[in-house]
């Protein structure tokens, strides 16, 4: 709120931290098993935002990019969202 950037590392720790969740509850692509809930839809706009936002600004590193080959748990829900 003070206009301070977000350290990468914060970023980083985000995007690492909900791929293992998303791993760790392998009942389906969603953060509660294989049906959407309120979680997942609170989590969109952020994991939209990121997808669109962390690939563009750090340009050519792939532990950016939320949809690459880095974290495929999260890259499996935002398939999973996209079908809705």
């Amino acid at each position: 709120i003070d206009g301070t950037a977000v350290p990468d590392q914060d970023h980083l720790v985000t995007l690492e931290e909900l791929d293992e969740i998303l791993e760790e509850y392998d009942d389906g692509p969603f953060l509660c098993g294989d049906e959407p809930t309120a979680a997942d839809f609170f989590w969109a706009p952020h994991l939209e935002r990121y997808a669109a936002m962390l690939p563009g600004t750090r340009r050519g590193d792939p532990l950016f990019d939320p949809r690459g080959r880095e974290y495929p748990a999260i890259a499996e829900w935002f398939h999973a969202m996209e079908g809705l």
